[in-house]
């Protein structure tokens, strides 16, 4: 994911993703059906630009992520599945059966589709 589609990707996830109840200093976690691989896409967002935060529970219930400022984390079905990022972005195909479509086009068209 180059720099452009990486900032672009983020600043739709902020915009679109439920964060009214969560204050700018509070990373957004929030959890929706991934369609293609049965399972389910969960996002760790931290819209704050100056802080990194840690989330205990994510991605499974032992054990805890840091996300850092301005930066998203895709997990898929508990695993690591992916970073966005306002000056960065990755998703790791190689460690996901992806016969459909790779794991960020997954990714954006469930997001779309759940949130748009």
């Amino acid at each position: 994911m180059d720099v452009e589609t990486a900032a672009n990707s983020f600043i739709q996830l902020y915009e679109f993703l439920p964060t009214e109840d969560t204050p700018l200093d509070e990373p957004v976690i929030v959890t929706f059906p991934a369609t293609h691989h049965d399972a389910e896409w969960t996002i760790v967002l931290n819209g704050d630009p100056t802080e990194s935060h840690d989330v205990e529970g994510i991605p499974t219930s032992d054990s805890t992520v840091t996300v850092q400022p301005t930066q998203a984390l895709v997990f898929l079905d508990g695993r690591h599945a992916g970073i966005i990022g306002a000056g960065a972005g990755e998703f790791y195909d190689d460690q996901f059966d992806t016969a459909v479509e790779s794991l960020q086009e997954a990714f954006l068209t469930d997001f779309a589709t759940e949130f748009k």
